[in-house]
C-alpha cells in the first residue's frame, strides 16, 4: 500500500516538473524572424524616388506612427483619442533635416486602400492631419 502512495507522490511530483518546465518554454517562446526589408518592393522604388526629390534638404522616414506625428490636446478623454491614433502609421514622413518638423507625409494607395474599412481609416487619418495642419499626399 505504502508503495502505492510512494508511487503516485513520484508521479505528481513528475508532472509538476514536466508541467513547470513547459510553461517556462511556452513562456519564453517568440514566434518573429527578420522581416526581409522594412518596406515592400513598391516602397521601396516610391523610397528611391522621394530621395532623388527630397533627399538633399529633407529626412524620408518609412513607416511613423500617427502617434509620432500628432498629439492629443486633451486631458478628458486622452486615453480615447490617444488609441484612435494609436498604431496607425503612414507610408512616409518627409522631415526638416534642421528641425525635424514634418513637412508633409506621404501615402502610397496599393489595392488595400479599395477595401471599406481601410477608406474608414484613411479618411481618419486625413482629417487629423489636416486638423493638424499637415499636408499629406497620396500616391498611386
Amino acid at each position: 500500500m505504502w508503495e502505492l502512495v510512494i508511487f503516485i507522490w513520484f508521479v505528481a511530483i513528475a508532472l509538476a516538473l514536466i508541467l513547470r518546465q513547459l510553461k517556462i518554454n511556452q513562456k519564453n517562446y517568440l514566434p518573429y524572424k527578420k522581416r526581409f526589408s522594412v518596406m515592400t518592393h513598391a516602397e521601396q522604388a516610391y523610397f528611391k524616388k522621394l530621395q532623388e526629390t527630397y533627399g538633399q534638404q529633407y529626412y524620408i522616414f518609412p513607416q511613423i506612427n500617427l502617434d509620432k506625428l500628432v498629439e492629443v490636446t486633451t486631458k478628458k478623454s486622452y486615453y480615447h483619442y490617444f488609441n484612435k491614433i494609436n498604431r496607425k502609421s503612414v507610408d512616409f514622413v518627409i522631415a526638416d533635416k534642421n528641425t525635424l518638423e514634418t513637412i508633409k507625409v506621404i501615402e502610397l494607395d496599393d489595392w488595400t486602400h479599395g477595401l471599406e474599412k481601410r477608406k474608414e481609416r484613411d479618411d481618419f487619418i486625413n482629417n487629423v492631419l489636416e486638423v493638424c495642419s499637415i499636408i499629406k499626399i497620396r500616391q498611386k
